[in-house]
C-alpha cells in the first residue's frame, strides 16, 4: 500500500491500495502541481492516482515486465526532443527507469513512450527492439493468467541478475539526462546531440569502446526517440588501440599498446544509486551516491 501522511496530524490521511496482480509497490512520484501520483510495481506497472480523489485513472505497463527502479518527474512543460525541438505532446511526463540498463520519459495521461534511452552490451539485442510495438497498455493481459497468477510463474523464471538504472537526474533545461546503475556507470545522455553523450565511471574491457547514436522508432503507438549505447570492438590503429571518451564536455583521445589497459578511473566499486547536481562558486558538480557508502563530486 501507498500512504499518504498528514505532518501537522502525524497521522495517516489516506491510503491508496494497488491491486496485488499487478505487483507491489516500490517507487512513487508526484506531479508539479500535487494532483497525481504514479506508482512503480515490482511486476512493471505504472500506475495514476488522482490525488483529490484517491482514485486509479489509468496504467500500463512496461514491456520488458520487469520491476521498476525509480520514477522522476520531468522537470519541465515542454519536452525536449532530438535536435532540441519542442514536442506537441501535451504532458505531464516521469522518467522511469527499468529493464536492462533503460530509462524511458512517459505521458502520464495516455501512457505512451515518448523517449527511450538504452545501453547494450556487446553482441545483446535490448528488447526495446519493438519498442513501438509494445510500449503502452496491454489490454490483452489485463484478465489473463499472466496476472491472476500474482507473478508466482515469474518466480520460476528467474536468473541471474541484470545490469539496471538505480538513479536518474534532469536539469530544468532538460538538453541532457543522466543514470547511475549496477555497472557503475554514470552516464551522460545528450538529447540534443546524442553523438555526443558519454560516460564517467565504469572501466571499458580490453578492446572494447562506447558508441552513442539516435533513431526514430515508429509504431501503433507513435514515434518513439531511441537514444542508445553500443559496445563494440575498439578501432585498431597501426598496433594500437584507440578509445575516445568524454569529460565535461571536451573530447579526449586515449591510445594504449594493444593488451594493454588505460588508467582506471576513480569509480564508484558498486552500484550508483542517487545523482544530484550542485552549484558552488566554482561552477557546477555532480554528485553521485553509490552502494559503497562513497559519495564523489565530479566536475
Amino acid at each position: 500500500n501507498v500512504h499518504a501522511m498528514d505532518l501537522r496530524q502525524k497521522q495517516i490521511a489516506y491510503t491508496l491500495r494497488p491491486e496485488l496482480r499487478r505487483g507491489l509497490p516500490c517507487c512513487v512520484c508526484v506531479g508539479a502541481d500535487r494532483n497525481w501520483l504514479v506508482v512503480g510495481t515490482t511486476r512493471g506497472f505504472f500506475i495514476v492516482y488522482d490525488m483529490r480523489f484517491q482514485i486509479d485513472v489509468q496504467w500500463w505497463r512496461h514491456p520488458s515486465k520487469c520491476e521498476i527502479k525509480c520514477i522522476e518527474p520531468y522537470p519541465a512543460d515542454k519536452l525536449c526532443t532530438l535536435g532540441g525541438q519542442a514536442s506537441t505532446s501535451a504532458g505531464p511526463w516521469v522518467i522511469a527507469a527499468a529493464g536492462r540498463n533503460q530509462v524511458s520519459v512517459w505521458e502520464v495521461s495516455s501512457g505512451v513512450c515518448e523517449q527511450h534511452f538504452s545501453a547494450t552490451a556487446s553482441g545483446y539485442v535490448s528488447d526495446v527492439s519493438d519498442v513501438g510495438m509494445r510500449m503502452g497498455c496491454e489490454e490483452d493481459a489485463v484478465e489473463g493468467a499472466k496476472l491472476s497468477d500474482f507473478g508466482l510463474n515469474e518466480l520460476d523464471a528467474l536468473s541471474a541478475p541484470e545490469e539496471s538504472v538505480r538513479a536518474v537526474y534532469m536539469p530544468s533545461h532538460c538538453s541532457y539526462l543522466l543514470s547511475g546503475g549496477t555497472d557503475r556507470r554514470i552516464r551522460f545522455w545528450n538529447i540534443v546531440s546524442p553523438q555526443d553523450s558519454h560516460c564517467l565511471g565504469g572501466s571499458q574491457l580490453e578492446g572494447e569502446t562506447s558508441i552513442y547514436g539516435s533513431e526514430r522508432i515508429r509504431g501503433p503507438m507513435g514515434e518513439v526517440e531511441h537514444v542508445f549505447e553500443k559496445r563494440v570492438p575498439s578501432t585498431a590503429v597501426g598496433g594500437a588501440y584507440t578509445q575516445q571518451t568524454y569529460f565535461s564536455g571536451e573530447r579526449r583521445e586515449l591510445i594504449g599498446a594493444r593488451g594493454s589497459l588505460p588508467k582506471p578511473p576513480n569509480e564508484h566499486s558498486d552500484a550508483v544509486t542517487c545523482l544530484a547536481i550542485t552549484k558552488s562558486p566554482y561552477g557546477e558538480r555532480l554528485l553521485s551516491a553509490g552502494r559503497d557508502g562513497v559519495v564523489k563530486v565530479w566536475s
